[in-house]
């Protein structure tokens, strides 16, 4: 009823996306125009993606918007893009830093770290992982190293997914670290210098 495409999707040995967009973003935008579409590829060279860029660039609307799509793929919904060939997935593992929250029973920093063990125990080559500024409760040498170890691991295991951060030293994982299964690679969030708004 808002001019926005959705689509039926098909079923492929690798994933790529045209025109994916937010839909919950889409529902309470004042036009077409304040909606940004992306696109989105999971292949062979393309596994890992260590997403950075400017505040307020829509990295985590983007991240968002991935697990959203392959929550209705797996309920057999219609997708928020123009365009969709997708894989199942086994489980999509979302780690979003909670700011509403307000206590914690050994602190942020464990408390991050208990649900990441807990993904850990059961991510799969099959499994697509999002996690949004993980570790941001600690220093960035700490979190630098912890991070480092995860993304690796979840390279060698072979499993697809998003790292947004704000950590750009991540980004170095790029050409550093080859030998994995999923190749990690880098996407970078904009905004348009001119317009001011995300690219």
């Amino acid at each position: 009823e808002l001019g926005f495409a959705v689509c039926k999707p098909g079923l492929a040995d690798s994933d790529e996306v045209i025109g994916l967009y937010h839909p919950v973003l889409a529902m309470s935008a004042l036009s077409k125009n304040d909606v940004v579409k992306n696109e989105l590829c999971f292949d062979k060279q393309h596994s890992i993606y260590i997403l950075t860029g400017p505040n307020q660039g829509g990295k985590s609307i983007y991240t968002q918007s991935v697990g959203i799509m392959y929550a209705m793929l797996h309920l057999g919904l219609l997708l928020p893009a123009n365009k969709a060939v997708l894989r199942l997935v086994d489980n999509i593992f979302i780690h979003f830093v909670d700011i509403r929250k307000r206590s914690y029973v050994h602190g942020r920093l464990s408390d991050e770290c208990n649900k990441i063990q807990s993904i850990n125990k059961f991510i799969t080559k099959d499994s697509l992982f999002l996690f949004d500024e993980a570790l941001s409760s600690t220093n960035s040498t700490e979190a630098v190293v912890i991070a480092t170890e995860i993304i690796t691991a979840y390279s060698d295991i072979g499993a697809r997914g998003i790292w947004t951060t704000h950590f750009h030293e991540l980004c170095s994982l790029e050409n550093s670290y080859t030998s994995g299964k999923a190749k990690i690679i880098n996407l970078c969030a904009r905004i348009d210098e001119t317009s001011h708004k995300r690219a």
